[in-house]
């Protein structure tokens, strides 16, 4: 007798997560990856007045929505605004080889939008080294910190650089050397953060 109840309840909480998916990946397409999907969350969470764990979409939901967002509401020449972002990418990956870069986020993904940035996570102890690649190729780059989790038990700021190539934003994310073969903890799965090589997003090129 209990089981048609339970049933609207685990709708109405279906339903209640896809809203949130939904909501969270239009910010996520106008913000672009300078807001990370789980700050996003939980600025909406917040705003709705959402406070238990079990309402809030997961990674496949956000990422779900995001795919039918774009599909709808993505501009015209999308594919081939995501093939620029990856081949800008790729130029800077084959600099940055020294660092071993990895690409994150949107641009790896195909979930990119009109904000979003080529964001490449770079490996060595010593930010100076960064410091002074930038400097001497003459790159313009601001400095910030970005927080990440290194792994299961650490969440922490990392050196981070802005700068713009040819119009098109780029993050350099500056992670220790152990990080190299370790992705980061995705902060909302829980999971390693899915990252590309440079031989990899070639591939990703070559298959558009």
């Amino acid at each position: 007798m209990l089981a048609a109840p339970v049933a609207s309840v685990m709708d109405s909480r279906l339903r209640e997560r896809q809203r949130i998916a939904a909501e969270v990946a239009r910010r996520l397409t106008e913000y672009g990856c300078r807001d990370d999907p789980a700050r996003v969350r939980a600025e909406v969470a917040r705003e709705l007045g959402i406070t238990d764990p079990r309402a809030l979409p997961g990674r496949n939901e956000i990422d779900a929505a995001l795919s039918a967002h774009l599909a709808l509401f993505g501009p015209a020449g999308q594919v081939a605004k995501l093939e620029r972002l990856r081949r800008a990418a790729i130029e800077a990956m084959e600099a940055l080889s020294l660092f071993d870069p990895r690409l994150v986020g949107p641009v790896l993904d195909g979930h990119a939008g009109p904000g979003s940035i080529v964001e490449i996570h770079l490996h060595a102890d010593d930010p100076d080294q960064v410091v002074l690649w930038l400097s001497e190729r003459g790159v313009p780059a601001s400095r910030g910190q970005h927080r990440i989790r290194l792994d299961v038990d650490t969440e922490t700021r990392v050196p981070a650089y802005g700068f713009s190539a040819d119009g098109i934003a780029m993050s350099l994310v500056l992670l220790p050397e152990r990080n190299r073969h370790l992705s980061p903890i995705d902060r909302i799965s829980g999971r390693p953060m899915k990252r590309g090589t440079l031989e990899q997003v070639r591939r990703l090129v070559g298959a558009t």
